[in-house]
């Protein structure tokens, strides 16, 4: 507790304010993330309908990450992260607590979509004026939250088993848009701009433009083979999540679990990610090998899927758990090995155009597990399937290029 409060003390006032009621938005927005698929199908709308939802959606994302830092730095930090804030969240909140068709959904997805401006401005206020010596533990504090964010899906398996998936999801989605609203809110009057933020202001009001120099930093990945193989990789794991909505979908038509049970997977998650998240560094899954034992990981996940007879919870829970022990260890491994790989000078410029790369090649993914789960839900996961195999393909030419640059360096 006193290394707690002597951690806190440290830090500027703003991050003090951002991580105290960081618990409400991740416990509440994370929660929520995971039953609109559910929400979804509960009103009627069909597969092909919810995929294509969220192919739109990712176009809004492509869009949301071009205009973010110009948004983030025009208005600053503050004025960005609470207009994004009810932009993202609590405009998609309402709407999903009364949506009854695909308009309705279709109109919070493009809403929800446009979180890259909300989530630029969360990661600089979290972040800037901070000592860099406290920046790991704030790294860490916020990681501990998302991983432990299914907890609130406890709070939930008594009320869907009691009212119903559908009555809850909406009582549920009212409320947290009350609570985000309430808690963006505070932090706009308990907050001041960060000094970067002002600065980045100044600049843009004396008539300094942005410029993300998308495709001078492409080139830079492209001629790098390390690189490349690395923006694959993220490609190709990107495109799998994209269309792993209807994995829930799949656990209740076809496999038959209660509401109750679906509900209890957010705990599952929540378990395995704090777990992971204190053990993996002593079992050394980083880098190469972290994306590697990620990706046989989902394969092995995704076929015990496929072979799981119907009713069958208990092996249900063993699929999640691993599956969600699988996507940790190779987002964990892949994040540090890219900025391992790029040029300290390149780094801003070079994240920010693979990350427009990846929403860009993953747009099609929802639209084409929709159709795909409408003609047999099992084409889904043999997709996916194939898409983890070409991963670990990958994963196997890092380690080589990799071997072979050691080589090169050593001569």
């Amino acid at each position: 507790m006193a290394y707690k409060m002597k951690f806190f003390a440290n830090l500027p006032r703003n991050t003090q304010v951002q991580l105290k009621l960081a618990p409400f938005n991740e416990l509440l927005n994370n929660t929520m993330v995971f039953y609109v698929p559910l929400l979804m199908k509960g009103v009627g709308l069909y597969e092909s309908e919810i995929g294509l939802i969220g192919s739109i959606g990712t176009v809004i994302g492509v869009l949301s990450q071009l205009i973010a830092p110009l948004v983030v730095n025009a208005l600053g930090r503050r004025k960005s992260f609470v207009l994004g804030t009810f932009m993202c969240w609590v405009v998609p909140l309402i709407i999903w607590a009364f949506a009854a068709g695909f308009a309705g959904f279709l109109v919070a997805a493009v809403f929800h979509n446009t979180l890259r401006i909300a989530s630029l401005a969360y990661y600089c206020y979290s972040t800037e004026d901070v000592d860099d010596a406290y920046k790991p533990a704030v790294y860490n504090y916020l990681s501990l939250l998302a991983h432990g964010s299914g907890v609130m899906a406890l709070a939930m398996v008594p009320l869907v088993g009691h009212f119903g998936m559908v009555p809850t999801v909406r009582g549920f989605a009212a409320v947290s848009a009350v609570v985000v609203g309430t808690v963006s809110t505070i932090r706009f009057l308990r907050t001041t701009e960060t000094s970067v933020g002002l600065e980045a202001i100044a600049a843009v009001r004396a008539g300094q433009r942005h410029r993300p120099e998308i495709l001078s930093s492409l080139r830079i990945v492209l001629a790098d083979r390390s690189l490349r193989l690395l923006m694959l990789a993220e490609i190709l794991w990107n495109f799998s999540v994209a269309m792993s909505a209807f994995m829930i979908i799949y656990l209740r038509d076809q496999l038959g679990l209660s509401a109750s049970m679906i509900s209890f997977m957010p705990a599952v998650s929540a378990a395995v990610g704090l777990t992971a998240f204190f053990v993996t560094d002593r079992v050394r899954l980083r880098g190469s090998r972290g994306l590697l034992v990620g990706s046989l990981g989902t394969i092995l996940a995704l076929v015990m899927l496929c072979l799981i007879p119907a009713g069958n919870a208990a092996v249900v829970i063993i699929f999640y758990a691993l599956h969600t022990l699988s996507a940790y260890v190779f987002t964990s491994s892949f994040a540090p090995l890219f900025n391992i790989s790029v040029y300290q000078t390149n780094k801003t410029r070079i994240f920010s155009a693979v990350q427009l790369s990846v929403l860009t090649a993953i747009i099609p993914a929802s639209y084409l597990s929709g159709r795909l789960y409408e003609i047999n839900p099992l084409l889904t996961f043999y997709v996916r399937i194939g898409l983890m195999v070409l991963c670990v393909l990958i994963a196997v030419l890092f380690v080589f290029e990799q071997r072979r640059l050691l080589r090169s360096s050593t001569h």
